[in-house]
């Protein structure tokens, strides 16, 4: 299995710069063992601003310049694996307060810890970081009536990405 704490730092070197050309950034790396017990190494990507889809094609010509990238790196790898870009998702977790800064305006899914005006979960606009109350606010709908909530990030269970019908 390809040790992935081990070279990640030369990876990321090397990956970084081919995703800056399109405004990408990785969002996670992975190695693991698929259902043909083959090494995998797995870079999920997305876009630097904004929660967008890739273009298929897209995702294919970053695979061939990663491929050969990866080529230069060859005492690296002493197992053969296989390489598989891939979107991070539209649907993506949001991991951090970081991540979610950046999700300004962006339509969410939340789960918290412990109701909030009578909700566990909900969908809803993530509408900005409130400087004065020092809380996250994010604007749903109940029966048709907006309503804002307040929280800090401490009270966020579980937060993604949603897609808007």
């Amino acid at each position: 299995m390809i040790d992935l704490k081990k070279i990640q730092p030369q990876l990321e070197a090397l990956i970084q710069p081919i995703l800056a050309v399109h405004e990408l950034r990785i969002y996670e790396l992975n190695c693991y063992q698929n259902s043909d017990s083959e090494d995998v190494l797995q870079v999920l990507i997305e876009f630097k601003q904004g929660n967008k889809p890739l273009d298929f094609d897209l995702l294919v010509q970053i695979n061939e310049a990663i491929s050969a990238g990866l080529d230069t790196l060859d005492n690296q790898f002493i197992e053969p694996y296989l390489l598989e870009v891939a979107s991070a998702g539209i649907e993506k977790p949001i991991r951090n307060e970081t991540e979610l800064n950046q999700a300004v305006n962006d339509y969410v899914y939340l789960e918290l810890n412990n109701p909030q005006k009578g909700i566990t979960k909900t969908y809803a606009t993530f509408l900005g970081f409130d400087q004065t109350n020092k809380k996250y606010v994010f604007s749903y709908f109940v029966k048709g009536k907006p309503q804002k909530l307040d929280l800090e990030f401490a009270q966020i269970k579980f937060i993604r990405h949603a897609v808007k019908f």
